[in-house]
């Protein structure tokens, strides 16, 4: 109900790890990190909760300024949303503030604060002790590409641009050599979806995820171009979050007479405020999520692996102003005709959910917690804080995540 925690947690334990043969193994393993989650993890390997009532539309219920004796009458108030203001200067009476907190109540619902998670979550984990007698695996082997298709390959354009021409980080770092109808089928069971395209709806869809601290699994994505087209193209993976998400964009092309489909991979890991409007911020690191596309489509079946071709002349620096760290490769995919989802992602479909609470319980739930964190954090003096914070942690992220 919020009267103890405001946070639910969750700690798991790793004990053993079972091979694709049923065979088990004893380990000893900490959880570094949920895959685009909005959950965190910390540094002992237990998963934090979302505050779920600092969401947006939780300054509607205002800010008080300075300690005094009004603060609870004001916490109270404020409960009301916009009517705290209303309600002071209109001189409104119990009954009409009931009715505009009711309003507010069912127009924005506050995030389910509850952690689920879904088979085939992704973890990161930090194995510390396996036993001698565990086998180990060799890394999957190169595959060999026809000289022409790579040379072809090498001397393509890999830059693309936003709509006024201006270069974007993103960069071609992944070739699928295989029909439209492979590409869509390995992706969808890989666990990828496509991307709306932009409508009013989505806004609305998009604002609600955002506001609910959910995915939005379709979400729409920024237009881009490569030699001025627009990707044909466009999927994502995410898990309960609407600012972090896997995303490729791909463009039909072709290559020593082959039909060749060209994707830019990249890795939103945050919201940040950008050039007046708030924008995602990609992992800097981008073979990261060259190789995940690549380790994701040959988990579920859909490859046997991928050739790697090398491109010198683009290696990146975050030290040269660029913005990424890249080797340059492109990792060069040859499809196959048929894949099937593995039962991991068969599974999702059905998992139940753990229902939110409903009703009275779920009301009173929510006026505790809303109550916690207006007292606790809007307030200029928390606002100032936060800031601070969040400025002062802003350069030990970048770095933490160059150094990963």
């Amino acid at each position: 109900m919020g009267i103890r925690h405001e946070r639910a947690s969750l700690e798991l334990e790793f004990q053993e790890y079972q091979l694709p043969d049923g065979e088990r193994f004893p380990f000893e393993a900490n959880l570094r990190a949920l895959d685009n989650a909005r959950e965190s993890v910390t540094d002992t390997g237990a998963i934090r909760g979302v505050l779920a009532a600092r969401s947006p539309h939780g300054y509607l219920q205002g800010v008080w300024h300075k300690p005094s004796l009004e603060l609870f009458q004001r916490s109270f108030i404020g409960l009301t949303g916009v009517s705290g203001k209303v309600f002071t200067e209109l001189s409104m009476g119990p009954l009409s503030a009931a009715v505009i907190f009711g309003v507010r109540v069912s127009l924005f619902r506050m995030a389910e604060p509850e952690i689920q998670l879904p088979p085939g979550t992704e973890m990161r984990i930090h194995v510390m002790k396996v036993p001698t007698t565990a086998p180990w695996f060799d890394p999957q082997e190169e595959m060999i590409i026809d000289k022409e298709l790579a040379t072809a390959l090498r001397e393509r354009a890999s830059d693309v641009h936003r709509a006024d021409g201006r270069l974007e980080r993103d960069v071609i770092n992944v070739a699928f050599a295989g029909t439209r109808d492979e590409v869509i089928a390995a992706f969808k069971s890989a666990g990828w979806s496509e991307a709306d395209r932009w409508s009013l709806k989505t806004v609305q869809k998009g604002f609600m995820a955002y506001n609910r601290q959910t995915a939005f699994k379709t979400a729409p994505m920024s237009k881009l171009y490569y030699q001025s087209q627009e990707a044909d193209l466009v999927f994502q993976k995410s898990l309960d979050t609407m600012s972090k998400r896997h995303h490729i964009r791909i463009w039909r092309a072709e290559a020593d007479g082959e039909e060749i489909w060209l994707g830019a991979a990249t890795h939103d890991i945050g919201v940040t405020f950008k050039e007046g409007s708030f924008t995602h911020r990609i992992h800097p690191k981008i073979d990261y999520e060259r190789e995940k596309v690549v380790a994701d489509l040959m988990f579920n079946g859909c490859i046997e692996g991928a050739a790697h071709v090398e491109r010198p002349t683009l290696k990146r620096d975050w030290d040269d102003g660029a913005g990424i760290v890249t080797d340059g490769r492109l990792a060069v995919v040859p499809m196959r005709a048929a894949c099937s989802p593995r039962d991991e992602f068969a599974l999702r479909a059905g998992f139940i959910k753990k229902a939110p609470r409903s009703g009275a319980s779920g009301l009173a739930r929510r006026l505790v917690l809303e109550g916690r964190n207006y007292v606790l954090r809007n307030n200029v003096y928390f606002m100032v804080y936060d800031a601070w914070r969040w400025h002062r942690s802003e350069k030990t992220r970048t770095a933490a995540v160059l150094a990963e």
